[in-house]
């Protein structure tokens, strides 16, 4: 369950973007919360937040305790053009983000302990939808991943690694399918995970999601790979199987009950919930959003 809630805090980590330096911005969060603080029986993290303007952060604190000790802590900053996000500041790292009509074409990441540079180029099709993305990581490896439209409202990214070590060049593939309704929130995820064919289905709420800000759609144009909708996840059902043993299936099931101000959730409960019908659920994680 602690791998669960760190999970959700992983994915939860983020923030906002806009189309144009002075553009619309229909369709992400107006408002950006001043704090988070997420609790479970294992650890508890605080992320106080700066705001460059009611949409924005401009400083992230993120604290993270397990038994009432710091454990981690760091500190993220953001710098803007306008309303355009043009720089991230995180531990020893800057990243920036250059555009092209509007849109991140080129992410340039820079270690000041590496003098080689991370970069990652994003490619769009005629209608603006994102069709490929080049990683070149300082690591030492490459990945590409392309993105296909098919029947209105799936995406299939397909990815291709490359990895070089000591001379020898390994290639790894892998693809995943999204399947999305009217409001851009993911509903279906398929993918392959060793002998098992993993779907993920999601539910949502008619909310807003604070998370899904101007800067997380900034830094992140595959958004739809990032776990984080328009809209409340509320329920999510993973189920895995071995198509050489249709018989053997793996379930969870997770869901969570929010309290509203308005269209913003101020407060939500997690819970795994049992394949078992008289089993009870179990309470995994608390947050809090202040405003």
């Amino acid at each position: 369950m602690k791998k669960i809630f760190l999970a959700l805090i992983a994915i939860a980590t983020f923030v906002a973007c806009n189309k144009d330096n002075g553009g619309s911005e229909e369709g992400v969060s107006a408002k950006h919360p001043k704090k988070i603080i997420s609790t479970s029986p294992y650890l508890r993290v605080e992320r106080i937040f700066e705001l460059y303007d009611d949409a924005r952060p401009k400083k992230e604190s993120y604290t993270h305790y397990q038994a009432d000790t710091v454990s981690y802590s760091s500190v993220t900053e953001y710098e803007y053009d306008g309303k355009r996000l043009v720089k991230k500041r995180y531990n020893d790292y800057e990243d920036s983000y250059f555009y092209n009509n509007g849109k991140v074409e080129r992410v340039l990441s820079k270690s000041k302990h590496n003098s080689t540079p991370s970069t990652t180029e994003y490619q769009y099709d005629g209608n603006g939808r994102l069709i490929k993305k080049l990683s070149h990581y300082r690591q030492g490896y490459d990945e590409e991943v392309n993105y296909q439209y098919i029947e209105g409202n799936k995406i299939i990214a397909s990815t291709e690694k490359v990895i070089v070590n000591i001379g020898e060049e390994k290639k790894y593939y892998s693809s995943r399918t999204y399947t999305l309704d009217a409001n851009g929130n993911v509903v279906k995820e398929e993918y392959k995970l060793g002998n098992y064919d993993i779907v993920v289905t999601y539910e949502y709420d008619n909310k807003i999601n604070p998370l899904f800000s101007p800067t997380f759609r900034d830094l992140y144009p595959d958004y739809f790979t990032m776990g984080v909708g328009k809209n409340n996840i509320i329920k999510q059902t993973e189920i895995g199987t071995d198509p050489k043993e249709p018989n053997k299936v793996s379930k969870e099931t997770f869901r969570t009950v929010y309290e509203y101000n308005g269209d913003y959730p101020v407060r939500d409960t997690h819970y795994s919930v049992p394949n078992e019908e008289n089993k009870p659920e179990k309470k995994l994680s608390v947050t809090e959003y202040i405003y």
